[in-house]
């Protein structure tokens, strides 16, 4: 196996799933343009910031531990290239359908609000 690969794959898991556990546990409160789940949607008002930001958070937490546990299996099954692949094409898809799913939460939480 290449070592280049078990590193990217290491690099991969040690990114994803602190950084998601950072998120979670210190989402931004305040609005801003520098971090945070940004969309026209989520800076209406500070509520829709800290919701999208909270839900948004909390779903790439779990999606990043989803995504650790399969990039696992698949190195050990078929090793790091198809690992590293898998995960990060895994980890794409799961980061558009957090959008997805926070901008559908954001939209009925206004439409309630109004």
């Amino acid at each position: 196996m290449e070592p280049i690969l078990v590193v990217f794959n290491i690099l991969f898991l040690m990114s994803c799933v602190p950084i998601s556990y950072l998120f979670k546990k210190n989402y931004p409160t305040d609005i801003n343009s520098m971090i945070g789940y940004r969309t026209k949607r989520s800076m209406v008002s500070k509520e829709s910031w800290v919701f999208a930001n909270r839900y948004s958070s909390n779903l790439l937490f779990k999606y990043s531990l989803i995504t650790a546990i399969i990039q696992i299996v698949l190195f050990t099954v078929f090793g790091g290239k198809v690992a590293i692949l898998g995960a990060v094409s895994l980890w794409l898809i799961l980061l558009l359908t957090t959008l997805m799913q926070t901008e559908i939460k954001l939209k009925k939480n206004q439409n309630l609000q109004v």
